[in-house]
């Protein structure tokens, strides 16, 4: 815009002298003063600008949310615990409840254990770290899950 400014101004100075082009070079020197100063606030509020604080209710909604992550984490990994250690995994469904024994069970805990680890990296803040355990924790429980079901 200002470009278009610096051409209207060049323009206008060629012209013949008159009351109207001193009004119009006046207005362009006013739109130019008045972007100055709109744009000097705003580049000072750009640098000075801080998040604003979340409300009551979510900074409650985010206190929670680690608690519950960490309680499932805790149920999932004593459920695989609990499977590996017996060789017994049961699950409910709709209408019944069904266990499997054996290789299948202990492979199925471990997958559990992998899933209650993922659970428990969520309230972790992210890092190079993070997203390395996060997917190598992933694939491992993909590949103790189609293991389970392959056998």
């Amino acid at each position: 815009m200002s470009n278009r400014l610096h051409r209207a101004a060049d323009e206008l100075k060629d012209l013949s002298p008159s009351p109207q082009k001193d009004e119009a070079l006046g207005a362009l020197n006013d739109v130019r003063d008045s972007r100055e100063h709109v744009n000097t606030p705003v580049e000072q509020l750009k640098t000075t600008s801080v998040a604003p604080s979340p409300s009551p209710r979510k900074q409650r909604r985010f206190g929670v949310l680690p608690w519950l992550t960490g309680l499932l984490a805790v149920a999932a990994l004593a459920t695989g615990i609990d499977a590996i250690w017996t060789s017994e995994y049961c699950s409910r469904g709709r209408s019944s409840v069904s266990c499997t024994h054996g290789l299948k069970a202990q492979l199925e805990g471990f997958a559990t254990v992998a899933v209650g680890l993922l659970f428990a990296m969520i309230p972790v803040r992210p890092s190079i770290w993070k997203w390395l355990a996060v997917s190598s924790l992933a694939v491992l429980a993909y590949g103790l899950l189609i293991a389970s079901i392959l056998s």
